[in-house]
């Protein structure tokens, strides 16, 4: 990830994880009891919160985050600008699930 790709994201990455403490708080507890798999069900409650994080980006960010990811994915440009904003969503997903992970092993009081 860019420096740049990071400047716009991080806010977007704190914004969704903590969109609300009930299902943060499922998604440690889900990942603590079950340990590392692929996928959570907890983890699926924040799609739809970060599609609208990135569509409520100013238009300046969108077209840097999509020119950055045409940057790295030449073979891809087929892609249209909103595909390419979901694969994004993906990444902020991705991302909230890995500070979940972090926040999970440092919970002591379930």
């Amino acid at each position: 990830m860019t420096p740049e790709q990071r400047r716009i994201l991080r806010p977007i990455f704190r914004s969704v994880a903590h969109h609300s403490d009930y299902i943060w708080c499922e998604l440690k507890r889900e990942i603590f009891d079950r340990g590392c798999q692929s996928q959570y069900h907890w983890e699926l409650e924040y799609s739809e919160p970060a599609n609208r994080a990135l569509k409520a980006l100013p238009e300046s960010d969108k077209s840097i985050l999509v020119a950055d990811w045409k940057k790295e994915h030449s073979a891809d440009i087929s892609l249209s600008d909103d595909a390419i904003l979901k694969t994004y969503s993906a990444i902020v997903v991705e991302e909230v699930v890995r500070r979940a992970v972090i926040a999970s092993n440092r919970t002591c009081n379930w």
